[in-house]
């Protein structure tokens, strides 16, 4: 099975704190030349966050890709902290458990899929957390070892 992890379009949440989660003009323009570029993909489904961000990004796919689009609340963002970012104040309790449970589980469900190639389009630190778990690496491991 070939997994392609996707993370949504530039957000205007990612250039400033507080701002909103909705895409950016950088972010409509990078998930255009996505859907471009998977256009000639072989993609069996779309996985997606039931996010906004990432739900755009998966449609902008779906549009040359005419396959069944998948929404699921499963693929939400992680507490930063699962995968060895920093704690953010005003975080809710028992978030850490639950987002990490949530994770786990939705990793297991990926092992049983019966697709060739499907796209999961997400979020960065839960992406950050299926990658580890593919390698066999901690949950840190991105955080800690990976340069842009």
């Amino acid at each position: 099975m070939n997994i392609y992890l996707i993370r949504h379009g530039e957000t205007e949440a990612n250039l400033a704190l507080n701002a909103p989660a909705t895409l950016t003009d950088k972010g409509k323009r990078q998930i255009d030349a996505l859907a471009q570029r998977l256009k000639t993909y072989s993609i069996d489904a779309i996985i997606t966050s039931n996010q906004e961000r990432a739900l755009l990004t998966a449609k902008e796919i779906q549009k040359f890709n005419n396959v069944e689009l998948i929404i699921t609340e499963e693929l939400q963002e992680i507490y930063r902290l699962i995968i060895g970012g920093k704690p953010k104040e005003g975080t809710r309790p028992n978030r850490f458990e639950e987002d990490k449970a949530r994770a786990e589980d939705y990793w297991k469900q990926i092992q049983i899929w019966k697709y060739e190639n499907v796209a999961v389009v997400c979020h960065g630190n839960i992406i950050k957390f299926f990658l580890s778990k593919a390698m066999d690496a901690p949950l840190n491991y991105f955080n800690n070892n990976y340069r842009k």
